[in-house]
């Protein structure tokens, strides 16, 4: 069983990891031509018409 400290230094590294995950993928929507806010904005606006 981990200590607590050894499953927040763990979790910090998930994070840490899934941050800069969501940063390369933000950017190759952007290199697509694919703005990420303005995306996501549309995404939610369509969500809340439905």
């Amino acid at each position: 069983m981990r200590t607590p400290v050894e499953n927040i230094t763990m979790l910090q590294k998930q994070i840490n990891d899934l941050q800069l995950e969501n940063q390369i993928l933000k950017d190759l929507l952007e290199r697509s031509g694919i703005p990420y806010r303005q995306e996501t904005a549309r995404i939610r606006e369509s969500e809340q018409e439905g």
